[in-house]
Parts: C-alpha cells; structure tokens; sequence
C-alpha cells in the first residue's frame, strides 16, 4: 500500500510537469505503457483470469465498461486536468477522500454494511 501511495505521489508531480498534452493523449500513454505490466501481474496473480473472460456475464462486461469510460477516461482526465491547473497540495486533499465516498455511496446506494473488519482495513 506504501508503494503505491509513493507510486502515487510521483506520478502526480510528473504529471504536473508535463505541457502540451490533452486528457486524452495522457490517458493513451498510460494506457500503452501500462498494459504489458498489467497482463504479466493478471497471469502470475490470478492464474485462470483469461479463461473465465470467455464466461463473463453481461453485468460483468457492463462493470468493465464503467471502469474503463467512467473511472479511467472521466475520473482520471478530471484528475490530470485538476493537477494541470491547480497546485498539487490543493488537490491532493480531496483524492483522499475517494475511500471515504467509496464507503459512503456504497451504504447509501447499495446497502453496504460495514462491519469490524472494513472499519479496521480502512
């Protein structure tokens, strides 16, 4: 959890110094250099992943399709716009505040319960 936070905090005050590159073009280099990581991770980490892609249901490829448009392509643009504009200890903050609204839209939308071991993890 430590690395990813440093992991994190790096990519953001890289990101801040980049100039001349839209939402979209960011999204696409990330999304480029990340992918052969990523694959090599999923086939070490969860052996028999690509054999149930063929399996997955029509709620499942709807919540890849949420991740990949909402939370990649909004979330994320939102954020490098963010960092692009404003000074990274200002929007640091509110990025921190994402597992709490997580929680809270979780108990308020889907009924989420909580319970000791939720509380203690976050």
């Amino acid at each position: 959890m430590l690395l990813s936070a440093l992991a994190l905090a790096f990519g953001t005050v890289l990101m801040k110094r980049l100039r001349g590159l839209d939402v979209f073009s960011m999204q696409g280099w990330t999304a480029l250099v990340s992918v052969l990581p990523l694959l090599a991770m999923s086939m070490v980490f969860e052996p028999g992943g690509f054999a149930q892609v063929q399996q997955a249901s029509w709620v499942a490829w709807a919540g890849v399709a949420y991740a990949a448009f909402m939370s990649s392509l909004l979330g994320h643009g939102l954020y490098y716009v963010l960092i692009q504009r404003h000074p990274v200890a200002q929007v640091m903050p509110w990025l921190l505040l994402t597992p709490v609204l997580a929680v809270a839209l979780g108990i308020a939308f889907w009924g989420d319960r909580p319970g000791p071991a939720m509380w203690i993890g976050g």
